[in-house]
């Protein structure tokens, strides 16, 4: 998960502050963690986001880049065991 205004987007901000949160899709609903990525493969995830919103243009993902991948968060099961590094 990313904020496309990068570190300094206001729910970015919150959620290193209390990096719990629940989601919502497909009729499920899950309690998460959301963990700051240190080793992740940012060019994968690069990429991964290039793949779902490249038929978006341009003036939309190319921004995201640097801002945004240095705010990328994983969103980890609650009491999932370790949740550092991949994405």
């Amino acid at each position: 998960m990313r904020s496309y205004r990068g570190r300094g987007g206001e729910w970015f901000g919150h959620a290193v502050l209390r990096p719990r949160g629940r989601i919502r899709a497909g009729g499920i609903e899950r309690d998460v963690t959301l963990v700051e990525l240190e080793d992740a493969d940012r060019s994968a995830i690069d990429d991964a986001c290039r793949s779902r919103y490249g038929r978006s243009p341009s003036s939309y993902v190319d921004p995201m880049e640097p801002v945004a991948t240095a705010a990328t968060l994983r969103l980890a099961p609650t009491g999932a065991a370790g949740g550092k590094g991949q994405p």
